[in-house]
């Protein structure tokens, strides 16, 4: 029999508790009326009974009726997971039976059979999305993946492109819609996205507008924190927007072909590299760790750098380039316009005489032989 008790709570004061399949269970609702309609069907049996559904069964509700407002990436990203990590594993379990023990032990089993820790983690979030959702469907009390801790492993090495590389590599580009994209890039911290869905009206005389992103199935979201963000237009990244030019009737900054994110990193970063010949590792999103790594060289401070490059606190850009800020207090600050301008005019020089050398006449050797 079910009982409702009332604690003294802000959010949630009305408890209910009841006996189910041997255990204790107990809900918390935020009004009395809610905890007695709850009640009403623990009394009259309405209640979906968890027992009998299986992990399995409720990985395929959960993809096919949760997952009808996710972006197609991610839907294939948990399919993915699920078919390889976590069904053939627990899929026979029932959602009510499923303890921490259990999650613990079967994320143990995935790093004896060879994931590696990021992998065994990601499939514990894709577990914990999972159970959280029959939660809030009423069909189970807890979610066992809920505050079980990450594997322990060594932090992510960033590789930010120097500017030297952000330069090389933009002169290899063969378009002015590409070499703007790096700039964008490198200087303004733009995330592919958000570059992507960037408009001509967002682009000011001394400032862009960072309002929406597009994902790869080409509809339109909100940035990652849900708010605009403002970032200056450096003097090389006015020279590139002036390249460009604004077509007639065009809305959007970037556009043509080949601009997905795998699509353009296949068939025009890749090539462009195998030019410029950048260090080993550098990717487009290395050019976002170029504008952090260029920001804190300024003097800016971690609440200044999360501003401009998009997140919605300062922990990360403090986990993640905490060292860079070591770094930059040891050093006088430097200013990231005249290193770009400089180094852009250093690089321009180079390909130029380059490009001579490649057009001058070699003279030829005259090969001896007999009767010669």
């Amino acid at each position: 029999m079910a009982s409702l008790i009332v604690e003294d709570r802000p959010n949630r004061p009305f408890r209910v508790s009841w006996r189910e399949r041997g255990r204790q269970r107990t809900k918390r609702f935020a009004t009395r009326r809610e905890a007695e309609m709850f009640m009403g069907d623990l009394a009259r049996g309405q209640r979906r009974d968890a027992s009998r559904i299986t992990l399995s069964d409720w990985l395929e509700t959960w993809l096919t009726g949760h997952g009808v407002a996710w972006e197609p990436r991610t839907r294939a990203d948990r399919a993915d997971f699920i078919d390889r990590l976590i069904e053939p594993h627990l899929g026979h379990l029932r959602i009510g039976e499923i303890g921490r023990s259990d999650v613990r032990a079967w994320r143990a089993g995935l790093l004896k059979e060879g994931t590696t820790v990021y992998g065994a983690d990601r499939a514990v979030t894709v577990l914990s999305a999972a159970l959280g959702a029959a939660v809030d469907d009423d069909l189970i009390p807890a979610n066992p993946c809920r505050g079980l801790k990450r594997l322990p492993r060594a932090p992510a090495r960033r590789l930010p492109a120097t500017v030297a590389e952000v330069e090389i590599i933009r002169a290899a580009m063969t378009t002015a819609r590409d070499r703007l994209m790096v700039s964008l890039m490198a200087y303004g911290g733009l995330r592919p996205s958000e570059l992507r869905s960037l408009r001509w009206d967002d682009v000011r005389a001394e400032s862009v507008v960072i309002r929406s992103a597009l994902s790869s199935a080409g509809a339109e979201k909100t940035t990652k924190t849900g708010e605009d963000r403002v970032v200056p237009i450096l003097w090389v990244l006015r020279e590139d927007f002036n390249d460009l030019g604004r077509q007639v009737g065009a809305e959007r900054v970037v556009q043509g072909d080949n601009l997905d994110g795998h699509n353009w990193a296949s068939r025009v970063w890749r090539p462009a590299c195998s030019r410029a010949r950048p260090r080993k590792g550098i990717s487009p999103y290395s050019l976002r760790h170029t504008f952090a790594s260029l920001l804190i060289a300024e003097g800016r401070n971690p609440w200044q750098v999360a501003a401009l490059m998009g997140h919605a606190n300062p922990q990360m850009v403090i986990t993640t380039y905490g060292h860079l800020f070591a770094e930059a207090e040891l050093a006088p600050p430097a200013p990231m316009e005249p290193a770009a301008i400089w180094t852009r005019h250093d690089v321009a020089l180079r390909f130029i005489d380059s490009a001579i050398l490649a057009k001058r006449p070699v003279a030829r050797r005259r090969r001896r032989g007999k009767g010669r």
